[in-house]
C-alpha cells in the first residue's frame, strides 16, 4: 500500500505543474520536493512488486513525463517571464494527462484489492 501512495504523490507532483506549464504568463512549475520519493526508486519497487497493471500505467507515466520535459525544454510553443511553457492542447501535454490519469486508476483499482489492503 504504501508503494502505490509513493507513486500517487509522485504523480500529483506532475499533475499540480499542468497548469504552470501551459499558462503563458503563470510561474515556473514547482521544483523537486524532498519528501517525495525519487522516481527510479519508484521504478525499481514498481517492477518488483505492482501487477502488470500498473507496472504498465507507471512505463507510460514514466515515458510521458519525459516527453514532457523534454517538449518543455527543447521545443516550448513559447516562453514567458518564469521560462517556457506549452499550450493546454499541446499532443505531449494531452498525452502526459492521459498517463496521469490512466494510472491513477490502476492505482486505485490495486488498492481496492483485498489482498494488499491487508
Amino acid at each position: 500500500m504504501t508503494l502505490y501512495l509513493d507513486v500517487a504523490e509522485y504523480v500529483q507532483r506532475l499533475e499540480s505543474g499542468f497548469e504552470a506549464i501551459t499558462d503563458p504568463y503563470g510561474d515556473a512549475p514547482s521544483g523537486w520536493s524532498e519528501q517525495l520519493v525519487h522516481p527510479q526508486r519508484l521504478s525499481a519497487r514498481v517492477k518488483l512488486l505492482a501487477p502488470r497493471s500498473v507496472r504498465d500505467a507507471w512505463t507510460a507515466f514514466e515515458r510521458a513525463e519525459t516527453h514532457l520535459d523534454w517538449d518543455l525544454n527543447e521545443n516550448p510553443d513559447g516562453f514567458h517571464g518564469g521560462g517556457p511553457y506549452l499550450k493546454p492542447d499541446n499532443a505531449v501535454v494531452s498525452a502526459a494527462r492521459q498517463s496521469v490519469g490512466e494510472l491513477q486508476r490502476v492505482l486505485r483499482e490495486a488498492m481496492s484489492d483485498v489482498d494488499i489492503a491487508d
